[in-house]
């Protein structure tokens, strides 16, 4: 993808949506867009990473960060919907440090975590869509100047993966995008580990829809392993946690909100060699719309 994504002379000027629904009570869980249109945005996450070797803690990631940005779209074509994307505001505290983009400049001098990500403030980072509203990937500007000490977080942060799976909810909570009440279907995210590979399934049912427009929508789900590690002993899920909600205005074609607590212990070796690896994340996006 160019590193700047321009509207093309031939793109036709639509609304991506969807087709007629047959069932009078079906409502769509994903947005219409057309170009011009802006979408703001506040995500939120916490994650605590702790790893445990015989019962002894041998490593420890922690970070939490808000991040406030609006998005505009360029193009949307019958196969494509393109578009910019601009933080407005980053505020990090983590395992290397503490970071918020409204403090003064000269303070950054001795911050390495202000220097990873002072420079991403205002620059664009370009969104490209399926006409399902499937994210297909974001590139943001280069990482030639993110300090080698910081990379890990900033990549956990900003890199296209992490970023798309944060975002994906702002575009459609379901595909297809239609829903009856008391409907349910499952989103499934695949990640990696220390041990290996994971697969995340998200479960969400369609309580109701307010008077309002509002559809209220349930999250569960589970992890599921989806590969064996190198460890003496396969890793198997000790205690896992995934549960959340959602609010999705029909009526503005708009995400509302959007919560979810993901947490699991996951345990393998035996008595010569125990190891644990313990997760604890909380995600929370929140439309900025007037």
């Amino acid at each position: 993808m160019s590193s700047t994504l321009r509207a093309s002379a031939l793109a036709l000027p639509m609304v991506i949506g969807a087709p007629a629904m047959a069932d009078a009570d079906a409502v769509r869980l994903a947005a219409d867009l057309e170009a011009g249109q802006t979408l703001s945005y506040v995500y939120h996450n916490t994650l605590n990473q702790q790893q445990f070797a015989k019962e002894m803690l041998v490593s420890e990631f922690f970070v939490d960060y808000e991040l406030e940005f609006e998005m505009t779209v360029v193009q949307a074509t019958e196969v494509y919907v393109d578009l910019e994307l601009v933080f407005s505001r980053i505020e990090i505290d983590s395992t290397w440090g503490v970071f918020d983009s409204e403090t003064p400049e000269a303070d950054d001098a001795t911050n390495l975590t202000a220097q990873a990500f002072r420079p991403v403030i205002g620059e664009t980072f370009n969104v490209r869509l399926r006409s399902n509203m499937e994210i297909l990937g974001i590139t943001g500007p280069p990482t030639t100047g993110v300090p080698t000490d910081l990379y890990k977080l900033y990549a956990r942060i900003l890199d296209d993966g992490p970023l798309s799976e944060s975002l994906q909810p702002i575009f459609r909570l379901k595909s297809p995008a239609e829903a009856l009440p008391g409907e349910e279907w499952t989103r499934t995210v695949e990640r990696r580990t220390s041990t290996g590979g994971m697969r995340v399934n998200i479960d969400l049912t369609l309580d109701d829809v307010g008077e309002d427009g509002v559809a209220r929508v349930r999250v569960g789900g589970e992890h599921v392993l989806v590969e064996e590690s190198a460890t003496p002993v396969s890793p198997r899920f000790e205690e896992q946690r995934l549960e959340g909600a959602a609010a999705w205005d029909t009526s503005e074609s708009r995400l509302v909100e959007y919560d979810l607590m993901k947490d699991f212990v996951l345990i393998a070796g035996n008595e010569q060699f125990a190891f644990k690896f313990s997760v604890t994340e909380q995600e929370r996006l929140e439309s900025r719309a007037d």
